[in-house]
């Protein structure tokens, strides 16, 4: 069943959030994401990709920013229940390989099928299983869509 993600700024009394453990700074608007769709962050490095992305994937605080499902606010812990983050910890994006991000993600959620449907239904290459993330090219989207 398609779906929204919103966030909504208009409660936050100041105009950034920063996450020194991050070392980036987002600074508040209000978003629209849709099911079905594949949305990609792109900024200088420090200046918000981090942040938004541990914030949707309940990792930070929402503090005054408000997360919306379908215009229903939904908690930090529901988010972080359902979200899957290539890097959890702060791990560099590079270190891990394609099968082991995913198997590790897939420990944590043994509902979502095993690595071969996965790495079948994004259309992975085998011979690229082993590479890790930051020698991928272009094959690096599809495997971070298969999250």
């Amino acid at each position: 069943m398609p779906f929204t993600i919103q966030t909504d700024t208009s409660a936050c009394r100041v105009l950034t959030g920063y996450d020194a453990r991050l070392r980036d700074t987002w600074y508040y608007r209000d978003i629209t994401l849709q099911s079905g769709h594949i949305y990609g962050i792109v900024s200088e490095s420090g200046l918000g990709c981090a942040y938004f992305a541990y914030l949707l994937g309940g990792r930070i605080s929402p503090g005054d920013v408000r997360i919306l499902r379908n215009q229903v606010p939904v908690s930090q812990r529901t988010l972080s229940a359902a979200a899957w983050n290539l890097e959890p910890c702060c791990e560099l994006y590079g270190r891990k390989s394609v099968r082991r991000a995913i198997t590790q993600a897939l420990s944590r959620r043994p509902d979502a099928g095993t690595f071969a449907a996965v790495a079948e239904k994004f259309q992975l290459t085998p011979e690229r299983y082993d590479r890790k993330f930051i020698h991928l090219s272009g094959e690096r989207w599809r495997a971070a869509a298969a999250f």
